[in-house]
């Protein structure tokens, strides 16, 4: 048999009123709060102004939050979008690019060195890419907390089964009808097909009789899960399923939980492992290093290792199944041939120049 992660964290992390805080937004800001004290303690060192640390903080932030949006706007469902331009200001709804927000923190960066003088745009992305890698880091850690950019089918004994996402889209149906939904596993995992049976317990707000009961289930949840491609990606009918009234109001349905990646874990761990590459072997070993080398280097491992664990996500738009590679690979390609392009012919020779200098004959 083997092990798997019940994951059935709800994304809110608490609510005040009509006030909610989730975790996605936690994390999504402890990014920049980690980021900002991180650069403020190198900035000091260096000699830099505080004030230079709060105005890159505004470009950075204004800078991803535009280009995350239009990113996925413009990368994954442009033609909805384009149609609907009101919608792109919508950002509470979702729908966020990570390499939308590469590409706007670039062009913010830029404009920030070409308005501050002593600081060129390499010296800045330099620094810069390491805690956008830790942001990143961060940001991962959120879309798993909202059960979302899921990894394919796994059967690891940390892959994930998630159910918080099937409740929260299942109350989004039938608001005001459904109070809350439970799963419990029923039998040890079926490894051979990747499954958790479950049974999962529907309670409603009106105390319906038994035979209703088992008419709403059957009739109007059954039906939602089969025909909701969303669900179908966390929850399995395939091998049947046994419908069950149990009191007024209650029922459960037996059904299974689709084992899965963690991939928001796996991408997590890879950016804060990049980060710590980065300033420990590079920022930290060498004190002198030529600028842009660190920022060559991020291109190569971050969508480098980006390329591969896309390889483990479901794709997040339907046209994306027609393609060989997803969206999210076609976008890291050119992005890791510029941190190649820019370490072979920028890097290296600058590196040579300086060792001949210094060891002259």
């Amino acid at each position: 048999m083997i092990g798997y992660i019940f994951w059935g964290v709800k994304p809110q992390l608490f609510q005040l009123g009509g006030f909610e805080v989730r975790w996605y937004g936690l994390l999504f800001a402890m990014g920049f709060f980690v980021g900002q004290f991180i650069l403020s303690k190198w900035y000091k060192s260096e000699g830099k102004s505080e004030k230079d640390v709060e105005r890159i903080t505004l470009y950075v932030v204004v800078a991803t939050v535009i280009g995350a949006r239009l990113g996925h706007c413009l990368f994954y469902e442009p033609v909805y979008y384009l149609s609907n331009p009101i919608e792109i200001l919508k950002v509470w709804k979702g729908g966020l690019a990570s390499h939308g927000a590469a590409a706007g923190i670039l062009i913010g960066l830029y404009m920030y060195a070409r308005n501050t003088p002593g600081q060129s745009y390499l010296y800045v992305l330099d620094r810069l890419v390491i805690l956008i890698a830790i942001g990143g880091g961060f940001i991962r850690l959120g879309n798993l907390m909202n059960s979302e950019i899921i990894g394919k089918e796994g059967d690891l004994p940390w892959s994930i089964v998630y159910t918080d996402a099937s409740e929260d889209r299942l109350k989004a149906y039938y608001p005001g009808i459904i109070e809350s939904i439970g799963f419990k596993e029923i039998s040890q995992v079926d490894q051979s097909i990747n499954r958790v049976p479950m049974k999962m317990q529907v309670n409603l707000y009106e105390k319906l009789d038994t035979p209703e009961m088992r008419s709403f289930l059957e009739g109007q949840i059954l039906s939602t899960i089969k025909s909701d491609a969303e669900l179908s990606k966390y929850l399995s009918l395939e091998d049947g399923s046994g419908v069950t009234a149990t009191q007024p109001g209650s029922g459960t349905i037996v059904l299974s939980g689709i084992l899965r990646h963690p991939t928001q874990l796996y991408e997590s761990v890879s950016y804060f492992l990049i980060a710590f590459i980065l300033y420990f072997f590079i920022y930290r070993k060498e004190k002198d290093f030529i600028e842009g080398k660190i920022f060559a280097w991020f291109l190569i491992l971050l969508f480098g290792i980006r390329f591969f664990h896309e390889f483990l996500k479901e794709n997040q738009v339907g046209f994306e199944d027609g393609f060989s590679l997803n969206m999210g690979q076609i976008l890291s390609i050119p992005l890791v041939f510029a941190g190649v392009y820019l370490y072979i012919w920028k890097i290296l020779p600058a590196e040579k120049k300086k060792t001949n200098s210094e060891n002259p004959g």
